[in-house]
């Protein structure tokens, strides 16, 4: 059996439209349904993509995983990030 190679990579805002028809066919939703429904983080310039990953393979978007950085507060001290 052949084994094909995956790639793991950040997303590109030049594939932002694909990316929004990829997830509303893999979740079943209507054209615009993210950034209509979640602009906060959806809309193109909310859209952080050093923290979105896509895995490809044969150069095609198979997976995304979207990382969403929260700000932790313990006592007077604050952090971004989970680290």
């Amino acid at each position: 059996m052949k084994r094909q190679k995956i790639k793991i990579e950040k997303a590109r805002k030049n594939e932002y439209e694909y990316i929004q028809r990829f997830l509303e066919n893999v979740y079943g939703h209507s054209r615009d349904f993210f950034w209509r429904n979640y602009p906060h983080v959806w809309l193109k310039e909310n859209t952080d993509f050093e923290n979105t990953l896509v895995i490809r393979e044969k150069g095609k978007i198979v997976s995304l995983v979207r990382i969403f950085p929260l700000r932790f507060v313990f006592g007077r001290r604050h952090r971004r990030g989970i680290h």
